[in-house]
């Protein structure tokens, strides 16, 4: 599979991955509501600053911070159920570990907007169970 292949793979996944988000919820009426509410809060804050670390490794080359931050981005997206974002975290985890990072600008605005995208997708939800 090529890097494209990979790309095209990730943009076509949907943005949430309903079996993970129902289990948080789940949870979330188990321990009476606010839990997803406060997840999703802490998923908005985190974007903007680590999108701006991966951009600044990016641009210095620092494929092992690329690397680093791209992972720890893809956990915490897959937690939440945000499954593209996750497979594009995932995209450039493995450019970095490959220290081969000429995609990765690409690849990173296509996160910014899926982060977007995953953001209002989440903030619907939300409301719908309310």
């Amino acid at each position: 599979m090529t890097r494209d292949d990979s790309h095209r793979d990730a943009v076509e996944l949907p943005l949430l991955d309903d079996a993970q988000l129902g289990e948080l919820e789940s949870l979330d009426a188990r321990q009476g509501g606010g839990l997803l509410r406060r997840l999703v809060e802490i998923f908005e804050s985190q974007g903007p600053d680590a999108f701006d670390d991966l951009r600044r490794a990016l641009e210095a080359g620092d494929a092992d911070a690329v690397a680093a931050t791209a992972h720890s981005l893809k956990g915490g997206y897959r937690s939440l159920g945000v499954a593209r974002a996750a497979a594009l975290a995932a995209e450039i985890e493995s450019m970095g570990r490959a220290q081969s990072l000429a995609d990765g600008p690409r690849v990173l605005a296509a996160l910014e907007r899926c982060f977007a995208a995953s953001r209002a997708a989440l903030h619907e939800r939300l409301s719908r169970a309310d």
